[in-house]
């Protein structure tokens, strides 16, 4: 069953852009939940944003979407009926909060290759959102850029962070080193963690994502990736 408990506007949906810049050289673009006609309601109607308001936005870039890839832990924003029929949609159950799971990403990495193969003869995009539209949305595009497009994980972070959903201007956003895009999370330790997954393919994912969580409540985020001979000494520290 999906967890469906909570009801009004999501906690700090208002501090965010209702969509991203189409990430260059790619099909994806990121924007926050769209939320049903009764959530809307709730918002000053300068703030509402509902999947219209997303095909305006879209229209304005003079972009066309394909596919919608929900990344939310809920179905109580909105429901399928809500989305506009010429759009593909996709449901990745994904908590917030954590890393995605194996299974997320597998499933993530999948839904875009298709979508890619079976669109090779239009632009159409691939809309990808979250809650905000960041963490669970910047992790995976992420992920996907770096695991199948073979991009260099702090370039990749730094591409979706040039057109993320986030209000400040994008060079604040670069010179934080995405402090804005990845809550309760180290840039570095996750950069880091991507490139292990890089090149280590057989590497557990558990124990990187333990590192991660133990590492941020240790060290303030800086802007230098961390190197593996300093993770090594951390993990023997520990």
């Amino acid at each position: 069953p999906f967890p469906n408990m909570k009801n009004g506007v999501p906690d700090r949906w208002l501090d965010y852009r209702c969509t991203g810049l189409r990430i260059p050289g790619t099909r994806f673009i990121a924007f926050k939940v769209p939320l049903n006609p009764s959530l809307n309601c709730q918002v000053p109607e300068s703030d509402s944003f509902g999947f219209w308001d997303l095909m305006d936005s879209l229209e304005s870039q003079n972009q066309k979407l394909g596919l919608i890839i929900d990344l939310t832990f809920t179905t109580r924003y909105y429901k399928l009926t809500d989305v506009p029929q010429t759009w593909s949609y996709i449901k990745i159950l994904t908590k917030g909060h954590q890393v995605p799971s194996d299974a997320a990403i597998l499933s993530f990495k999948r839904a875009t290759r298709q979508f890619l193969k079976e669109n090779q003869d239009n632009n159409k995009l691939i809309g990808v959102h979250c809650t905000h539209g960041l963490n669970r949305t910047g992790y995976l595009v992420c992920r996907y850029l770096i695991d199948v497009d073979g991009l260099d994980p702090a370039v990749a972070v730094k591409l979706f962070n040039s057109s993320a959903c986030v209000k400040d201007t994008f060079t604040e956003v670069n010179d934080v080193c995405t402090a804005a895009l990845w809550d309760r999370a180290d840039c570095e330790l996750l950069i880091d963690s991507m490139s292990q997954f890089r090149y280590q393919r057989s590497a557990k994912i558990k124990n990187c994502h333990h590192l991660f969580h133990v590492f941020t409540q240790r060290r303030k985020l800086k802007t230098q990736v961390v190197s593996r001979k300093f993770l090594l000494r951390f993990r023997k520290s520990t």
